[in-house]
């Protein structure tokens, strides 16, 4: 009687360790990262991106900031900083994307931004089957947002939500700050030839606001508008 005990004690042990050892050998499953871009598109990672294509000198910033940015293996003229920027391949510019650069470097995670970068080129990447975000801050609040978006896709996302919190913090000091000074009419200018502003839907408007001035072209309906000095004498701004 007590050797059949001993078996079936032995018999249960050996089930347990069999049931053990396949649970151990069962993949490990890893959670999806989904963040939604400004475009409202939903952007979904296995894993956190490692080889990151930023296609705006800002977006390298954030990189930088959130502490990715030795993730970054291509990035745009003008990137620059932090200095370490400098050192990143250059994979185009303002007005053209070099998408066979891209292709070789085979990144596995490409940030755009909508009104920098040719709406072409970002869904000629998507078509080679890249995954793309598109970055799109119109606000100085929408940078918080960036931030962490980007600390989702890296890896970096208890940094970003640091980093980010800190911002948002500081603007709205600043906010409180100048809200109730006088405001002052100002124009700005981006280019001389030809003369160019910026609307009220950039975030460089914004900018303008929060430090106490009103932007004389915020009614424009483009981004960018071209305009022409008579249009600005006329407008008669206090701060150009």
């Amino acid at each position: 009687m007590a050797k059949v005990k001993l078996l079936m004690m032995f018999t249960c042990l050996s089930l347990f360790s069999a049931c053990a050892d396949r649970e151990s050998e069962q993949p490990e499953v890893k959670a999806k990262i989904e963040v939604v871009d400004f475009m409202g598109d939903t952007v979904t990672l296995t894993q956190p991106a490692k080889r990151i294509v930023a296609l705006a000198p800002h977006i390298v910033e954030n990189m930088f900031s959130v502490g990715a940015g030795d993730q970054l293996v291509g990035a745009v003229e003008y990137s620059n900083f932090p200095p370490a920027a400098n050192a990143i391949p250059k994979v185009g510019g303002y007005e053209k994307t070099n998408i066979e650069a891209i292709v070789a470097i085979n990144p596995d995670l490409i940030i755009g931004w909508d009104t920098g970068n040719s709406h072409a080129a970002l869904r000629r990447l998507r078509e080679l089957g890249f995954t793309v975000y598109v970055d799109q801050p119109d606000s100085l609040h929408d940078v918080a947002k960036s931030l962490r978006d980007i600390g989702q896709l890296t890896g970096h996302a208890d940094k970003a939500e640091l980093v980010a919190s800190s911002y948002l913090n500081q603007l709205a000091a600043f906010e409180s700050a100048n809200s109730n000074k006088p405001k002052l009419s100002s124009f700005y200018q981006v280019w001389n030839s030809p003369l160019q502003t910026i609307s009220g839907n950039h975030i460089i408007s914004h900018t303008i606001e929060i430090c106490g001035g009103v932007n004389i072209y915020a009614d424009e309906f483009a981004v960018a508008p071209v305009i022409n000095i008579e249009s600005v004498l006329e407008r008669d701004p206090e701060v150009i």
